[in-house]
């Protein structure tokens, strides 16, 4: 296996460490060590779902009278390959810990660590800096710990893959529950035909101790800040699209049976050719779901495989389907409430409401029955023609050669289209605006308020697609 590709590995295993509630933030006294060292086992285990093995291993205790040196390896197993990096923590014992007297906190502590890893030398080309990680930890009296930590930059050689260098804070409540706060000042991905950069990242989690009975699914809050996001072409004359000043937030809870997760989302679009930079407005997204969730996380266990490259078996194929007829008969919903584009010329948005009943797949026969396990959903879209003008004209100027005739042809265009909602009959076209409404409750379905008679919904429904396609050109 190639080095580049063993060093990606190698930074995921040290971001598991920074991020996942990682064994060397409950450090206490020595003889609390093993049991961490167990618990920091069991974190690193679910990255063998990324074909990546990594372990704590050879740990050592010389314990002083102040304090105590650790010294352990962290093995990291990728591609049949072995490899060691080096872990040295200082343990300071409480209550007064001395590296914490000495920069004057008289605050008791059971005791105070600090630490570093230290990675193989011959990955030592691919990280900014010789030390890959470093934190400081404190944990009080009552078991609740808290610290800080960085992680070094990395680069590769065809720089497919560069972050900047890391830091972040953390609590982790003697409960379980957790705090995690990071910044990442800039991360690049790069492939043959497109690159990405994030840049001024600011992540934020508020999470909660999960039951066992469901090991991959996060709860808590989230807030998320990104000073812009660009996605570029490795044709410098291509155009690029980035997204400005994001923001994100969201939560994500249990409530009996069902994972509730929503989230919102908020930028501004921005096209840039070789000469100007075009607003194309703020894009907006408020969407919330509910699954089950024994179904989907099992479901997640396979998702993760695949996003990491591998290949699943006939066998796994055939459980992924079955999960997947149990999460959608357990009565899911998805809800986009709003999803917009707004300019200075209006607003184009959609909504979307999925709600299934909890259903038994395996009878649905035929349209009706298919029609049927739908309850108060809808499809709804307001598409304002002055700012689809705009739009329009913003995306033909993205050429230069084309910037003269764009307002004119983008003009002809929203005209077209105005004609072509108005002929489909599927539409309510004003002045103003062009309007779908398309809504399913239990087998009746609604065309912008008005009944479909049930021996033309079949019909009905496949020239509202065939319409829609149209209208989306």
């Amino acid at each position: 296996m190639k080095l580049s590709k063993i060093a990606i590995s190698v930074a995921v295993v040290i971001g598991a460490v920074a991020t996942g509630g990682s064994w060397y933030t409950g450090k206490q006294v020595e003889e609390k060590y093993s049991e961490l060292v167990t618990l920091g086992n069991n974190t690193l285990k679910q990255l063998e779902l990324y074909g990546v093995k990594a372990e704590i291993k050879d740990v050592k205790i010389e314990r002083h009278f102040f304090s105590s040196d650790i010294s352990y390896n962290l093995e990291t197993q990728i591609g049949g390959e072995i490899y060691q990096l080096q872990g040295s923590d200082k343990l300071y014992h409480g209550p007064l810990p001395i590296n914490r007297l000495m920069k004057g906190n008289l605050v008791p502590a059971m005791v105070s660590s600090e630490g570093k890893i230290i990675t193989p030398e011959q990955l030592k080309s691919y990280f900014t800096k010789p030390e890959v990680f470093t934190h400081q930890t404190t944990m009080s009296y009552a078991g609740d710990v808290s610290g800080q930590f960085s992680t070094s930059g990395f680069k590769l050689d065809d720089a497919m893959w560069n972050i900047s260098d890391t830091s972040g804070e953390f609590t982790l409540a003697k409960s379980g529950d957790y705090q995690l706060a990071m910044d990442i000042p800039m991360l690049s991905l790069l492939d043959p035909i497109t690159k990405m950069e994030y840049n001024g990242l600011h992540y934020e989690v508020k999470g909660k101790k999960t039951a066992e009975t469901y090991r991959y699914l996060t709860i808590g809050d989230y807030t998320m800040s990104v000073d812009s996001f660009r996605i570029s072409s490795a044709d410098a004359n291509k155009p690029s699209l980035t997204l400005n000043k994001i923001t994100s937030k969201g939560d994500a809870k249990l409530v009996n049976e069902d994972y509730d997760v929503s989230s919102d989302f908020s930028s501004q679009v921005v096209v840039k050719n070789q000469s100007e930079e075009l607003d194309l407005g703020q894009l907006k997204a408020d969407l919330s779901m509910k699954l089950d969730a024994k179904s989907f996380d099992e479901l997640m266990v396979y998702s993760s495989q695949m996003q990491a490259g591998s290949e699943l078996t006939d066998e796994q194929n055939a459980k992924v389907e079955e999960i997947g007829k149990t999460l959608l008969s357990k009565g899911p919903q998805l809800h986009i409430k709003d999803f917009s584009l707004t300019n200075s010329k209006g607003k184009n948005q959609l909504a979307l409401l999925l709600n299934l009943k909890a259903t038994d797949l395996s009878n649905m026969r035929n349209m009706a029955d298919g029609l049927n396990i739908f309850k108060q959903s809808l499809f709804d879209v307001t598409l304002n023609i002055n700012a689809l003008e705009e739009l329009a004209k913003q995306v033909a100027s993205i050429d230069p050669e084309q910037k003269a005739t764009a307002e004119q042809a983008a003009k002809a265009q929203v005209e077209e289209l105005v004609l072509q909602a108005k002929n489909s009959g599927l539409a309510v076209v004003d002045a103003e605006n062009i309007k779908l409404k398309l809504e399913i409750d239990q087998g009746k379905v609604k065309l912008n308020g008005n009944d479909v008679p049930e021996n033309q919904v079949e019909n009905a429904l496949f020239f509202i697609m065939l319409g829609l396609a149209g209208l989306s050109q």
